[in-house]
């Protein structure tokens, strides 16, 4: 309160600097959210542990809109809601994840026929599991498989 100007000015661009720190950690981490599952995501968490995670970033958004400027708020309210759709749906969607290990090291599309009836979602077991790095030869390791 009694500081001097130029004090007061290195606590003012303190204050900035460390505002611009937490938001840039919660641009990464919003970032890094929306790798979860994907197919550089080597181990996807199961549905409690994403909505655990989708818990602590929208928490972690929440306090930092509390101290925010309108123009940051509103950025972190739109990352808030998209962090909370993206990885509800993700969460919805691994629920119907399950763990299938080929008899042997097989084709994709032998393997998603043999799974779905469908030997065009190929891809989609592909996608799923970072441990395929040929479509045409998928290890005899566990694979994550929809159910439907």
């Amino acid at each position: 309160s009694n500081y001097t100007p130029s004090r007061a000015q290195d606590v003012t661009n303190g204050n900035a600097i460390n505002a611009l720190t937490r938001q840039a950690l919660l641009v990464q981490s919003v970032g890094a959210a929306s790798l979860i599952g994907s197919e550089v995501d080597a181990s996807p968490p199961d549905a409690g542990e994403m909505l655990a995670i989708r818990n602590a970033l929208t928490s972690a958004l929440d306090a930092e809109m509390l101290v925010a400027t309108d123009a940051v708020y509103d950025a972190l309210w739109s990352a808030k809601m998209a962090v909370w759709k993206d990885l509800t749906e993700r969460a919805r969607a691994s629920d119907k994840l399950t763990t299938r290990t080929p008899p042997d090291v097989l084709p994709a599309l032998v393997l998603a026929y043999d799974y779905h009836d469908d030997a065009l979602r190929d891809a989609e077991l592909v996608q799923r599991n970072a441990v395929i790095r040929h479509p045409g030869f998928v290890p005899a390791v566990p694979l994550k498989v929809l159910t439907q």
